[in-house]
C-alpha cells in the first residue's frame, strides 16, 4: 500500500474493510470492488456497507428476476 502512495489514514480504511470511507476519499468504485474481491467481498458487500445493513438485508431488498436471457424463463 506504501507503493501506491498510499496515506496511513487510506490504509486504516482499506485494513477496516471501510468500502463507503474508501470512496468519501476519493477511491474509485471499481478499485474499491477489486479491493474488495481480493478479502472474498463482492458489489453486494460494498453496497451493502454504504446502504449500512447486511448483504443479505440489500438482497432481499432488491430483488430482481433477470428475463430474456438464453435458458430462462422469459
Amino acid at each position: 500500500m506504501r507503493a501506491a502512495d498510499l496515506s496511513d489514514d487510506e490504509i486504516d480504511l482499506v485494513r477496516q474493510r471501510d468500502w463507503t470511507g474508501l470512496m468519501r476519499a476519493g477511491g474509485h468504485l471499481q478499485s474499491v470492488l477489486k479491493l474488495a474481491a481480493t478479502v472474498g467481498q463482492d458489489l453486494w458487500h460494498v453496497g451493502a456497507h454504504n446502504a449500512g445493513c447486511t448483504k443479505d438485508e440489500l438482497v432481499a431488498a432488491c430483488p430482481r428476476r433477470v428475463t430474456g436471457l438464453p435458458g430462462s424463463d422469459g
